[in-house]
């Protein structure tokens, strides 16, 4: 992120020869950290997808729920 931000200037200098316009919009670098947000995502659905088929450790008659 360092090299890009001290290369700003270069940067911005080409973009404005390159596509030839008088003025130049200021440019500025964020880092997108939204690939790593959906890393997550996606990880947490597959752990709650696997823990809902994992099989209970109750045994059958103990899953049927009485009134109290």
């Amino acid at each position: 992120m360092a090299g890009l931000k001290s290369a700003t200037g270069y940067v911005r200098g080409e973009l404005g020869h390159r596509v030839r316009l008088r003025r130049t919009p200021e440019v500025t670098f964020v880092e997108d950290r939204s690939i790593e947000r959906g890393d997550k995502v996606l990880n947490l659905i597959s752990r709650l997808s696997h823990d809902r088929k994992a099989p209970d450790a109750e045994s059958p008659d103990d899953s049927v729920m009485t009134e109290e």
